[in-house]
């Protein structure tokens, strides 16, 4: 069932892209053991957990998949990660971006990160304000230790994809104007442009997402 539910979306993406490449981000939160082995089995290889705890739990359970951590980060969780994950999806001001850097450079790594923007303005949502970006991400770039690769956000849940589409839409063109930042600083980097979930996934893609990140439809 989940080898044919990760085929599903991934034909579904191939669609909805038009054949740009899109990532896809496997999210295991609260799943078994069982259940992640079998996505691992039908060929998934990139994963992420919201929870730091939980990425502890699973990150010793295959030697080849990468994983990422997508969920609010606190900087006593740092320590666990940094040097380990592949990606931090949710970078959402500098004070976090500065701690990361730090102990990246004490680990002697670099750590790659996304600045989480919440552009729908929900006061449930995580995230800086779009208005911010411009501030954090100069400042980001004279923080040593870690890579700024692109955006993430998290849309409202609502079947509304008119709606949808027009704040992806939205992120897409802040993110465009981002890109400008690439050439002033060496260790930014945008190009990742991380939105879509299992309920939007589809308009996310179609909108320009780079990356999606897919947990209860892999699942169902």
């Amino acid at each position: 069932m989940i080898a044919d539910n990760l085929k599903q979306i991934r034909e579904d993406i191939d669609r909805a892209s038009g054949g740009r490449e899109v990532e896809l981000v496997a999210v295991t939160k609260n799943r078994t053991e069982d259940e992640i082995r079998e996505l691992y089995n039908a060929g998934q290889r990139v994963m992420a957990e919201n929870r730091v705890q939980e990425y502890v739990r699973k990150e010793g359970m295959f030697d080849d998949v990468r994983w990422d951590i997508i969920g609010n980060l606190q900087k006593n969780k740092l320590k666990y990660i940094v040097g380990k994950v592949r990606l931090i999806h949710s970078v959402e001001s500098l004070d976090l971006a500065e701690a990361i850097g730090e102990l990246s450079v004490k680990r002697g790594v670099t750590s790659s990160v996304l600045i989480e923007a919440n552009v729908s303005g929900e006061l449930s949502k995580h995230g800086c304000r779009p208005e911010e970006l411009d501030e954090i991400i100069e400042g980001a770039g004279k923080i040593k230790g870690i890579r700024v690769e692109g955006l993430m956000t998290v849309a409202p849940d609502t079947e509304n994809t008119a709606y949808l589409s027009g704040l992806f839409e939205k992120t897409r063109n802040i993110f465009d104007k981002l890109v400008q930042y690439n050439s002033k600083y060496d260790n930014i980097d945008l190009k990742i442009l991380s939105m879509g979930m299992s309920h939007d996934y589809i308009e996310a893609v179609k909108s320009g997402s780079t990356m999606v990140r897919i947990g209860t439809a892999l699942f169902l």
